[in-house]
């Protein structure tokens, strides 16, 4: 699988966007991703605000979305994997930086 934040730097990681910029970043029209918001699939900080470093990861849900013709409530289901999946594989990393040493 792809690195999701794959072209975020780490300052980019930890600046926050809205959600007309992550639109324009992710290919998800703003209603989308809304809705998203809606299925608690994204959370918004400070008002309107996302983390940057899911940009990729919503890419990564576009490109899904379009190829499998999903609809929002699947969008979301897929976000949750792809957070969970990235959570996953930090534990093994780290889990094997502890077995290295």
């Amino acid at each position: 699988m792809a690195d999701p934040t794959e072209g975020v730097t780490w300052f980019e990681a930890h600046a926050r966007v809205t959600l007309v910029e992550i639109s324009q970043s992710s290919g998800l029209p703003e209603p989308l991703l809304r809705e998203l918001v809606e299925y608690g699939a994204l959370t918004l900080e400070d008002g309107d605000r996302l983390s940057a470093a899911c940009v990729g990861r919503l890419r990564e849900a576009a490109r899904l979305r379009a190829d499998l013709e999903l609809d929002t409530a699947n969008v979301a289901l897929v976000l949750r994997f792809l957070a969970r999946i990235e959570a996953l594989e930090a534990r093994v990393r780290y889990l094997g930086a502890q077995g290295a040493r």
